[in-house]
């Protein structure tokens, strides 16, 4: 199941370029004080909870940096996660660009993601400091019969996908709490074992204010149910 945790962020490391670039040399806009500005520098940003089957409470901060123009890897920057738990420095451990911190399975303090407590990602390239914050998003109950699923703290592109017998279902995004999943029909596939996959997700565009109009920002629960019917 960890393999899941970290599908988002291996496909966003194949798409980018293998190049790779210093900080001092991604900056064309450079400003002396005050927040960071750098169009040239795209933020990709990534704070998960995954609780799914064997994979319990796991976390992962992500964040990739790279160029827009070359499109390259950003190497050497400073970047930290900060909430409840503390504050985390996410290394770039294969010089890609890719850097992250992972807290795995059981021994996972609920705190490193804590619902509806605020997280700080901070990114630090040629001198200049780019930060942005949100909420910790889910809390997700999937009733035991499978007829709905709902969650505390909303984000604004959820989803809620239902994998059965036969095919899959997928509601939203986005998609509001509670949902009805027996309205979507998904259980006249009839007798056999259904999955229930629900993701809380608050996605920011045009986040980490002075870089990219494209550097993004999400924050995501994921949880899943099984149900036999």
């Amino acid at each position: 199941m960890k393999k899941k945790m970290f599908f988002a962020l291996i496909a966003l490391v194949l798409f980018f370029s293998c190049t790779h670039t210093n900080p001092a040399a991604s900056n064309g806009n450079n400003n002396s004080g005050g927040g960071g500005h750098d169009t040239n520098l795209l933020i990709a940003s990534t704070i998960t909870r995954q609780d799914t089957g064997s994979t319990t409470g796991q976390v992962l901060y992500s964040v990739i940096l790279r160029t827009v123009s070359p499109n390259a890897a950003l190497l050497g920057a400073d970047v930290t996660v900060s909430g409840p738990g503390g504050t985390f420095t996410l290394n770039d451990a294969y010089s890609m660009g890719q850097y992250s911190y992972a807290f795995g399975g059981t021994n996972t303090p609920a705190n490193y993601y804590q619902f509806n407590k605020s997280y700080t990602v901070t990114v630090t390239e040629n001198g200049q400091t780019f930060t942005q914050a949100g909420n910790a998003v889910g809390d997700v109950t999937v009733a035991a019969d499978g007829s709905s699923a709902s969650w505390l703290y909303t984000g604004n592109m959820n989803q809620v996908n239902i994998g059965g017998p036969s095919s899959q279902v997928q509601i939203g995004p986005p998609v509001s709490s509670p949902v009805n999943i027996t309205g979507s029909g998904v259980y006249n596939q009839g007798t056999g074992t259904y999955t229930i996959m629900v993701t809380v997700i608050q996605e920011t565009i045009g986040a980490f204010s002075g870089s990219s109009s494209g550097s993004t920002f999400l924050i995501e629960d994921i949880q899943s149910a099984t149900v036999n019917k």
